[in-house]
């Protein structure tokens, strides 16, 4: 998704044409997709019992989970913002066609090796005090993209703070996991994954009209003031992280 999907763009653009990209993407959705339903992983999964169901507001009850999905949606709007001021910032610089698509592709790979470096150290504080924190340097690293003054400096500082994508992912899942009651697991997934597609939508909608009146740099605010308005949202007391006994308690 981050690092072959923009590349495979990119190359396409290259030797064939924009058409071919959006034919080769329906492609492999389509089929991802049906190895995903064939999966004997879903297959297996067993109902809830009758009398459990959601109701009303359902997870958005649940201490903590609104806050999450606040980062989903800074997220979501940052990575949406970014996918149009990445490629606007190459073109701007008469780029190789496909520039874009690869400057993407190395903030993936940014993202794979942060991934890598945070799954082998244990971590010394619980995941809801080191949320505010991973949302805070993924927002600084985005919006430091603003003051990039070439696409050669934007790449650099794309595989650098690419490495912070992967924690936030990886942090943020596993707290809807912990915050969504059990039975609400199936809601509380779909609130995040809808949130953060609705706010990626809107992000690249504004970062579209910012970029064609103010260039890229804005853009590239933007999506980093979203994310820092979420690691403040996420920090607060009154969010409801930080005041779970279940996700305070020190890591074994």
């Amino acid at each position: 998704m981050f690092i072959i999907g923009p590349a495979a763009v990119a190359i396409f653009l290259i030797f064939g044409t924009p058409e071919a990209a959006l034919v080769g993407s329906a492609l492999v959705t389509l089929v991802g997709t049906m190895v995903v339903a064939r999966g004997q992983v879903l297959r297996a999964f067993r109902r809830q019992p009758p009398h459990a169901r959601t109701r009303g507001l359902g997870p958005l009850r649940a201490t903590g989970f609104p806050a999450l999905v606040v980062a989903a949606a800074g997220c979501g709007m940052a990575f949406g913002a970014c996918s149009v001021a990445v490629p606007a910032f190459a073109n701007a610089y008469h780029g190789t066609r496909g520039l874009g698509g690869f400057l993407l592709a190395i903030w993936g790979f940014g993202s794979l090796v942060g991934g890598v470096l945070f799954g082998a150290f244990t971590p010394v504080r619980p995941l809801a005090r080191q949320f505010p924190w991973l949302l805070g340097a993924l927002g600084f690293t985005v919006g430091i993209l603003a003051l990039m003054p070439n696409p050669l400096a934007l790449g650099i500082a794309l595989t650098l703070g690419g490495a912070t994508i992967a924690p936030v992912l990886t942090v943020h899942n596993a707290l809807v996991g912990l915050v969504t009651p059990e039975t609400m697991v199936n809601e509380g997934y779909t609130w995040i994954v809808t949130t953060s597609i609705t706010a990626g939508s809107l992000g690249g909608a504004l970062a579209g009209v910012i970029v064609d009146h103010a260039g890229p740099a804005w853009s590239f605010l933007l999506a980093g003031s979203g994310v820092g308005i979420a690691a403040l949202v996420a920090a607060h007391p009154r969010a409801g992280l930080s005041a779970r006994p279940d996700l305070a308690r020190e890591p074994a």
